[in-house]
């Protein structure tokens, strides 16, 4: 993580662009960083849990809850935030029922047209002993030793490049 966020910070356009929020899963569901500017991000201390508990639902319905919170929605006045990017790391398969929640978090996205952009796009990192568990909310999934900061800049990269502007945008203000 810290290669990755030293990418990003290198990055002109991610320093422009990029807003970070760090929700860790595993008894419960924990807002580490609240979103934050790619500039002042500092990686919070990250505890990797002995618990077999990958609560992945719970992590996404505080991920909704603070999307909801965080983010600007598009009104006459505002254009509104980017549709966000969620990396989801993972030690295995979660634990709880999560595809509902993941579902809601897209179909937020779209239904209130909370964020501009293509949409919003799940990236899973995950050592799960099946990864095609998480074919229900995306194509994009990595082994973490393919998964090194450089790959997940890549991948970033290609998703932003994909943000298609909006006629009905707004200019900044």
């Amino acid at each position: 993580l810290d290669e990755l966020i030293s990418s990003m910070k290198s990055c002109p356009y991610s320093l422009e662009s990029v807003w970070l929020s760090v929700i860790s899963f595993d008894e419960q569901a924990k807002q580490l960083m609240p979103l934050t500017e790619l500039v002042e991000f500092e990686i919070p201390d990250i505890q990797i849990a002995r618990s077999e508990s990958k609560n992945l639902g719970a992590g996404l319905r505080l991920a909704l809850q603070c999307m909801k919170k965080e983010t600007q929605e598009r009104t006459f006045d505002h254009r509104g935030d980017y549709c966000p990017n969620i990396f989801i790391f993972t030690n295995g398969t979660p634990t709880d029922s999560w595809l509902d929640e993941a579902k809601a978090i897209k179909d937020s996205t779209r239904r209130k047209q909370r964020v501009r952009g293509k949409g919003l796009e799940f990236v899973v990192c995950t050592e799960a002993s099946d990864p095609g568990v998480f074919k229900g909310i995306t194509e994009v999934i990595i082994h973490p030793k393919q998964c090194d900061a450089q790959v997940l800049l890549k991948m970033r990269t290609s998703l932003d490049d994909e943000l298609e502007p909006n006629p009905n945008s707004l200019p900044l203000e």
